[in-house]
């Protein structure tokens, strides 16, 4: 169910596997994963999820990559660097 566009999302378990398949635009994503995903995740584990958001503004995608280059390579936590308005990680 989507209340916020009409793109589905779902999330299917078969064969010993889920499947989570949302929107693609940020503004039915983000509230979608946050009502459905997030809670569901949690509560079928037993680690800690945490997320954190670093905004880099005013120096160069490259500068910023070498700045966490070391966190990008390690498993925990893991870091995942994406354009946006910007240059945005999540970890």
């Amino acid at each position: 169910m989507n209340e916020w566009g009409t793109a589905p999302g779902l999330i299917c378990e078969e064969n010993n596997k889920t499947y989570i398949l949302l929107p693609g635009p940020p503004m039915e994503l983000e509230p979608m994963f946050n009502k459905y995903v997030f809670p569901y995740l949690k509560e079928r584990s037993s680690t800690v999820l945490v997320s954190k958001t670093v905004k880099i503004m005013g120096i160069g995608e490259a500068m910023a990559e070498e700045m966490v280059k070391d966190l990008i390579k390690s498993q925990n936590p893991t870091l995942a660097p994406y354009d946006a308005k910007g240059w945005r990680s999540s970890f």
